[in-house]
């Protein structure tokens, strides 16, 4: 007998009754949260298309930079380490918020949206 006849020669008995036919699933939200990097000494926040709340504090205790996105922290920095920031808010109406206690100088860009603006206590612009 040649391959094809055995492969063939009862098709019912390949069926397999016991198979799952393929489904639809929903998967939870894939949104992109904001972004906190550190590179030569500048650390670079870049928010979403969405609508954010992007605050950049100093935790006095541990003398780092706090990186916050609505009520999630994105990142924390050494202050030392940390010589200027860009922000940018990318396409939402966004709140974006450097702390009076940052003395680092701090470009912020709101990008497209509705935006505020609240600059640190190092130039901003």
């Amino acid at each position: 007998m040649n391959i094809f006849k055995s492969l063939f020669k009862n098709p019912k008995k390949n069926i397999n009754k016991g198979f799952a036919l393929p489904r639809m699933e929903t998967l939870e939200d894939r949104s992109v949260p904001a972004t906190a990097v550190l590179d030569s000494g500048i650390l670079s926040v870049i928010g979403t298309n969405a609508p954010d709340r992007i605050a950049i504090n100093l935790d006095s205790i541990t003398n780092q930079i706090v990186v916050i996105n609505g009520n999630q922290e994105t990142g924390r920095f050494n202050s030392a380490d940390v010589n200027s920031i860009y922000l940018f808010g990318g396409a939402g109406n966004d709140s974006l918020q450097v702390s009076s206690q940052i003395i680092q100088p701090a470009l912020i860009d709101g990008g497209l949206g509705n935006d505020r603006v609240f600059g640190g206590g190092g130039g901003s612009t």
